[in-house]
């Protein structure tokens, strides 16, 4: 008995005169084995070498052999509908005509669909034969915009293996794509969308050298499919809502980098660490551990420096480099708002979520600046998008994922902590669900460990590492912070709760509501009303499970929401607007939520809509950063660096900065980069260290540098000052030793 009944399967084929007769015989070969009946279809794609005269040669030999010619050359996409078109059989085999795919693992194809009972069986790539950097480009060039900006999630989208029932064509609308490789990603969207079942197989692959190669990396093909993808969101989204979308993105990057040199953010805590990251690039001073905290004095991870490192790297040793970095974070982040935010709120709230974060005084503040915080929002987004995948979706191969943006998120400010409790929630939901269904046990359990080695190696081994060498300091400073001890935490429940809308209005008014803490209060106090309104009248009127069945996104990030803030509670210092990094995205997402709500229906309700969507524009426009002249911190702080450095005559200096809450790496960097640092005084090497002058910047005044008891100034001994001097309005002093 053959494992198929009727087969048909086609090639499509460009100037593969080296390759094609090999592949077809293969395929026949193989067909007259399995399949009672079948049919194999050459597409001919306009050739310029004799792959015409080669597919018709064969086409006379095998009755079993058609050629469709293509004249001119009309594009990969043209051959894939070609081919699915003419075939005339209930299963359809798409395999590329240059021989890197072996036809014997059909086997695997057939299998898999009678395990799973799916309409397409897509192959993907056991190991791909091609150049590393090849296959890193496709990933990040063309296969991960398309998952962002489609929400199509296939292990290799393109790769040219793939079962298709015929059903599927004849049910889907026409396929448009032409010339680029979107005619996959085009089909398998409209077939997602029609109900069709999706799986996958891995394929083994062979390398280009010792097939027919590929021309789907040229510059021309990758544009092309560029095009087709764009077109497809403009017909899907409409025309409109593409250019809305178009332009808050073009938004976000002007707020973000208008006049970024000197809107940006340079003071001790940026100082040191272009500092760290320039000496890793330029004397190889690899680290292990990160900055530490400015509350609990705990060290992070080092992943911020990594990550700071090729931008560093990019603007030779400039501190632009990576604020620019931070800055297309944020720009990212305003996307993913969206892309993540319409599987959770829908369409249109996610739009209007991304537009208000595009818009968001303290988002921009925060974008405007290399610091460690800033890149939290981004990794905490993607972080809790790949809970919701692995939760909804099953789909745990994202949990490596996970495992990589939570050490971010985490080496970004320990209170990415805060961020765990909501993670493991769902990630026990899942199994759960796994235990009950037994299905998928294993594949859950091998990328949770996966996850969590990434996890492990990129966060716990270096800090333990340091611990180990360093007496345990990081343990015990964490373990006074969790226990209270620095009275910077209290772990009452009470407390956590009564502290919880506080924060609830805080939160609302500095990002979503432009720090007016009126219009802050009543859009907290809205939104808590009518998602309470929400939960009872489609939980406790029917029941818990329902409300979370038909809204699984709201429940994702009203869990997100409540219990970070319910873990905030229990801090007891002050908090900053950068704490909130791991649920920045949360108030947009509800007030866009609310919007919509008040926008379905009649005319009214939009014109309200658009009324309170200008409003919540205009208290942004009045707080936003870019209505104040620039701080110019960056060319102060170089300014004043190169005078010290003219004034000390190239002779050893120390330095000291007088100031309420900075400290002088900022300068010391620029003097480091031009090979000219200031000697750090160590009390016990006093002799070696103690230079005859030393350079005292005053950023708080009135100042009085030979009394002050700044640790650089009473180290440096009895001193008198030399000369005096005024630059960028601050004083920098010159001092020498005095012997009375």
């Amino acid at each position: 008995m053959k494992a198929i009944d009727k087969l048909s399967v086609f090639l499509p084929a460009y100037n593969e005169e080296k390759m094609l007769a090999q592949t077809t015989r293969n395929v026949d070969g193989v067909l007259r084995e399995i399949a009672a009946d079948y049919e194999i279809i050459i597409i001919n794609d306009g050739s310029k070498d004799k792959t015409g005269e080669i597919a018709g040669k064969l086409a006379s030999q095998n009755k079993k052999i058609k050629v469709i010619h293509h004249s001119p050359n009309r594009g990969y996409g043209a051959a894939v509908k070609s081919g699915l078109y003419a075939a005339r059989f209930p299963w359809i085999v798409l395999i590329d005509a240059d021989g890197q795919f072996d036809f014997k693992e059909i086997d695997k194809f057939l299998k898999k669909q009678k395990e799973t009972k799916a309409d397409i069986v897509i192959g993907y790539y056991l190991k791909r034969g091609v150049r590393f950097y090849r296959v890193l480009g496709s990933k990040l060039a063309w296969e991960l915009p398309i998952s962002l900006l489609t929400g199509l999630k296939v292990r290799d989208i393109d790769c040219g293996f793939k079962l298709i029932s015929k059903k599927v064509i004849d049910k889907i609308p026409k396929l448009e794509s032409e010339r680029g490789p979107f005619i996959t990603t085009e089909f398998l969207l409209k077939a997602k969308k029609k109900g069709f079942k999706i799986t996958q197989v891995g394929v083994h692959h062979s390398p280009d050298e010792t097939v027919g190669g590929s021309t789907g990396a040229s510059l021309k093909v990758i544009l092309s499919a560029y095009r087709d993808l764009f077109r497809f969101l403009i017909r899907k989204n409409g025309f409109g809502f593409f250019i809305l979308l178009v332009l808050i993105t073009i938004l976000a990057a002007l707020l973000r980098f208008w006049h970024l040199p000197e809107y940006m953010t340079f003071l001790g805590d940026e100082g040191r660490d272009v500092l760290v990251v320039k000496r890793m690039i330029v004397d190889h001073k690899f680290r292990l551990i990160g900055p530490v905290t400015s509350v609990g004095n705990m060290y992070l991870g080092p992943l911020y420096y990594y990550l700071m490192l090729p931008a560093m790297f990019i603007s030779l040793l400039s501190p632009v480099g990576p604020a620019a970095m931070v800055a297309v974070l944020s720009i990212i982040t305003v996307a993913l708002v969206y892309f993540y935010g319409r599987e959770w709120v829908g369409g249109k709230a996610a739009l209007m979520a991304a537009f208000l974060y595009a818009i968001s005084p303290v988002a921009i503040i925060y974008s405007h600046s290399s610091w460690n915080p800033n890149v939290m929002p981004f990794f905490a987004l993607i972080s809790i998008y790949a809970i919701w995948r692995i939760w909804q979706k099953k789909q745990f191969w994202w949990l490596t994922i996970l495992g990589i943006s939570f050490s971010f998120v985490l080496q970004s400010h320990w209170l990415g902590l805060l961020l765990l409790p909501t993670i493991g929630l769902f990630w026990l939901m899942t199994l759960i669900e796994i235990l009950r269904s037994k299905q998928k046990r294993k594949k859950f359990w091998l990328h949770s460990f996966f996850g969590f080695g990434f996890f492990l190696l990129l966060t716990v081994v270096p800090l333990v590492w340091f611990d180990l060498r360093h007496g345990f300091i990081n343990s015990q400073a964490f373990s006074k912070f969790l226990t209270g001890q620095e009275r910077s935490s209290n772990f009452e429940i009470s407390g956590a709760f009564s502290g919880l809308w506080l924060l609830t209005r805080n939160i609302f008014t500095r990002l979503a509501a432009g720090k007016d803490l009126f219009w802050g209060y009543w859009m907290a106090l809205i939104v808590t009303i009518l998602v309470g309104l929400k939960i009872v009248r489609e939980s406790l009127l029917t029941s818990w499970h329902r409300f979370i069945s038909r809204n699984p996104g709201l429940f994702l990030i009203l869990i997100w929401f409540l219990v970070g803030l319910l873990c905030l509670g229990i801090y007891k210092q002050p908090i900053y607007d950068h704490y909130f990094g791991f649920l920045f995205p949360i108030p947009f997402l509800l007030v866009g939520w609310i919007l919509v709500m008040i926008w379905v229906g009649k005319l009214p309700g939009r014109i309200l809509t658009i009324l309170l969507l200008a409003g919540l524009f205009c208290l942004s426009v009045k707080e936003s950063p870019l209505r104040y002249p620039p701080a110019y911190q960056l060319q102060k702080t170089q300014t004043i660096a190169n005078f010290i450095l003219d004034k000390a005559e190239d002779k050893p200096f120390n330095l000291a900065l007088i100031a309420e809450r900075n400290y002088d790496d900022a300068y010391a960097f620029f003097m480091e980069k031009q090979g000219k640092p200031p000697v750090r005084i160590e009390p016990e090497k006093a002799s070696e260290t103690i230079t005859d002058q030393l350079f005292v910047i005053c950023e708080q005044l009135p100042c009085q540098p030979v009394y002050n008891p700044k640790a650089e100034v009473a180290m440096f001994g009895w001193s008198q000052i030399e000369e005096q001097w005024t630059i960028e309005g601050i004083e920098v002093y010159k001092l020498s030793h005095y012997y009375p």
